[in-house]
């Protein structure tokens, strides 16, 4: 008689387990390539970023840097503003001391430019008027007056000598602008370099002598006057020739 085998059971169960754990094992298998790719991808995208912010913050120091220059120049031409305006204003006050310097080197020390046929004012031309009625008092074909207050019997000078003298120099109202006797100190300058009264009468003074003259505006400082005598001023000086000194 045959005898039949019966399947075992335990082949089925085998299989089974052995599907268990291969799916258990495929689990526990190390992450897949996929996976890494997006980590990957990730940690660029953060590079990228961190890359921007810091293309952004160095655009910034730049930007910063030329708000920076950018005030410095404006700082440098608002200083180049000042150094010009401070040249123009140290040029305005060289020539005015230029000026002044000259006005007072002119005078009973100096010379002036007359205006011709410069009325006096009224108080002047009354003066006048008056000074030359007196006795003792000429008047030459200019319109200077003189009147000899003292003689001397030194030398006569010429129009290019150097003259010392000691004046006294007043207004028709008795007001002083100008004296060497007050100051004390006799002055000396060429003959030719004074107001044009002065040029004249010198030329007819010798050394000692002591006159009274009186300037006209045409023989002063005429229609433009100058520093501290006002325009067509009539002027009175008393003059003293101390020494003459020859330009030869």
């Amino acid at each position: 008689m045959r005898r039949f085998t019966t399947p075992s059971i335990r082949q089925p169960l085998m299989w089974t387990i052995a599907a268990v754990v291969a799916v258990w094992l495929a689990g526990c298998t190390p992450d897949s390539p996929v996976t890494h790719t997006q980590e990957t991808v990730t940690g660029t995208q953060e590079v990228v970023t961190g890359t921007q912010e810091a293309v952004t913050g160095t655009q910034e120091a730049v930007t910063g840097i030329q708000e920076v220059v950018t005030g410095t120049q404006e700082a440098v031409t608002g200083i180049q503003e000042v150094v010009t305006g401070t040249q123009e204003v140290v040029t305005g006050t060289q020539e005015a001391v230029t000026e002044e310097a000259a006005a007072e080197s002119e005078s009973a020390d100096g010379d002036s430019p007359e205006t011709a046929s410069t009325p006096a004012t009224p108080a002047g031309m009354a003066f006048l008027a008056e000074n030359g009625e007196r006795e003792g008092v000429v008047t030459t074909p200019s319109g200077l007056q003189y009147e000899v207050l003292a003689s001397g019997d030194g030398a006569t000078p010429g129009p290019t000598d150097t003259v010392t003298t000691h004046y006294h120099g007043t207004f028709v109202d008795g007001r002083i602008f100008d004296s060497s006797v007050q100051r004390g100190v006799p002055a000396s300058f060429p003959v030719n370099r004074v107001i044009k009264g002065w040029t004249e009468a010198l030329q007819m003074m010798k050394v000692g002598d002591k006159w009274k003259i009186v300037c006209p505006p045409d023989l002063a400082y005429g229609e433009q006057g100058r520093s501290g005598i006002p325009p067509r001023s009539t002027l009175i000086f008393e003059v003293e020739l101390l020494d003459v000194k020859t330009s030869g």
